[in-house]
């Protein structure tokens, strides 16, 4: 394959990707109400109606009713944004020592470590560990032969990152996904059309 790209190793986006840090299923993308900011008074009211679920399972769509022009998304990602438990921050050794913990007693069952963790959302405790944590994920730098083969597969799968992924060992999606738009991308010297390669 042609050489389109430079080596940048002042990056290592494998470890970058793990300094930051209940998802709703039926979450739809199209009919997007409203996209004006949410007022004070809005996000009041939306975080009055989560707090009356207390340990119940939030129903998305009965929040968004009390709106007139918020969507079930659009009331999901604000609550995101301003809930006041939610820690955005980088992780501490602790919150990892508890991550571990509870994943070796529940698995996979972010929902739930979330709850009893709270200060992090079942998508975060997901992606800590599983780009992070991880025994199976390599925490060493990518090497040139790696992000050759990163492009290679570009070409074929797109932008599938969990199928690239595949290739290698001790690589997720995210790791490939973040290599890529940290640095690769940033060395090419022809942008990938990833709309005209077929998945």
């Amino acid at each position: 394959m042609e050489e389109i790209f430079k080596r940048n190793n002042n990056i290592n986006t494998n470890t970058l990707s793990c300094q930051n840090g209940n998802t709703p299923t039926n979450l739809s993308s199209s009919n997007e109400k409203n996209q004006k900011k949410w007022s004070t008074e809005e996000d009041q009211l939306l975080l009055t109606l989560i707090d009356s679920y207390k340990d119940k399972k939030i129903k998305w769509q009965d929040v968004s009713s009390h709106f007139m022009e918020k969507s079930t998304r659009q009331c999901y990602s604000r609550y995101r944004q301003i809930n006041p438990q939610l820690n955005r921050g980088a992780w501490t050794p602790k919150e990892d020592k508890d991550l571990k913990y509870y994943f070796q007693k529940y698995g996979k069952k972010w929902s739930l470590i979330a709850k009893i963790i709270k200060t992090r959302s079942s998508k975060q405790i997901r992606d800590r560990y599983l780009n992070c944590l991880d025994d199976k994920v390599s925490k060493k730098s990518f090497t040139d032969s790696e992000d050759r083969k990163i492009l290679e597969l570009i070409y074929i799968h797109g932008s599938n990152w969990a199928k690239i992924a595949k290739e290698f060992e001790g690589r997720t999606g995210d790791n490939i996904k973040n290599r890529f738009n940290w640095s690769i991308k940033h060395t090419l010297t022809t942008p990938i059309d990833f709309k005209k390669i077929s998945k």
